[in-house]
């Protein structure tokens, strides 16, 4: 499997408040996990940090007991990711929401997340989000979002008030409904997504997907170079569609 990440500060920002991470958590089993704060100069970055961080060290305590000789066999798949996926979902949204609780310069800081976790033989993944970062799935027959967003925007789709094109124009689609560390509970999604060999998956900030159509993320992220040269062009078409926020981009190629 090859994996390549790259998160950049964009055109209008300060600071950088995105991070992710790639995590070998056994040898038939990886994570992958894009963060995106909010919450100020320092609350942003720390509260994405943390989360990435937490989600990781959690998952890695969910499966320990597990792993034998390197490889990770679960008793019961589907049921056993799901567990895991909520246990570390849940201990990175207390992570952050505590040293809010804790420091006063970081009231009200929390964090988007969305994660794959991916096992070989046989091929299998699982998405988990919160807040509007997403996880895409790319292969020749085209591009599909994975993750729903948990936007003020998607609930207004979701609720007939406006449509998908009329979703593209609104300047307040950054709102979200539900983020990591705002509050001591987190609701999250969790899916098992079909893939095969061959597929390639996209997890992003609202930095590349805000400012990229899908028709020009499936462009480059589809072109026949290395995974790096298609996440370098993703993060440069996004700035030069204005780089109004931080850019991250996680590449897989299963």
């Amino acid at each position: 499997m090859n994996f390549y990440g790259l998160t950049d500060i964009g055109r209008k920002r300060q600071n950088n408040e995105d991070c992710y991470g790639i995590y070998r958590i056994a040898d038939n089993a990886f994570l992958l996990l894009v963060c995106d704060g909010m919450g100020g100069e320092a609350g942003g970055a720390e509260a994405s940090e943390t989360a990435r961080n937490s989600f990781a060290e959690e998952m890695v305590l969910q499966t320990e007991d597990y792993i034998s000789g390197g490889v990770l066999r679960f008793p019961d798949p589907e049921a056993d990711v799901r567990l895991a996926l909520d246990g570390a979902a849940g201990s990175a949204n207390f992570e952050v929401w505590q040293k809010a609780q804790d420091d006063p310069t970081l009231k009200g800081m929390g964090t988007t997340l969305v994660g794959a976790f991916i096992m070989t033989s046989p091929l299998r993944v699982w998405s988990v989000n919160v807040g509007d970062s997403r996880l895409y799935k790319i292969n020749g027959s085209g591009i599909e979002q994975l993750t729903r967003d948990h936007s003020y925007i998607q609930y207004l789709v979701d609720i007939g008030e406006i449509t998908e094109a009329e979703a593209e124009k609104r300047t307040d689609r950054n709102i979200i409904m539900r983020a990591v560390g705002i509050s001591v509970g987190v609701q999250t999604d969790i899916a098992e997504i079909k893939v095969k060999k061959g597929d390639s998956l996209l997890l992003c900030s609202d930095g590349l997907s805000g400012m990229l159509t899908s028709d020009e993320i499936y462009g480059a992220a589809s072109s026949d170079v290395s995974l790096e040269e298609r996440a370098k062009k993703l993060v440069l078409l996004a700035n030069e569609a204005g780089g109004d926020d931080n850019i991250t981009v996680l590449m897989a190629e299963l």
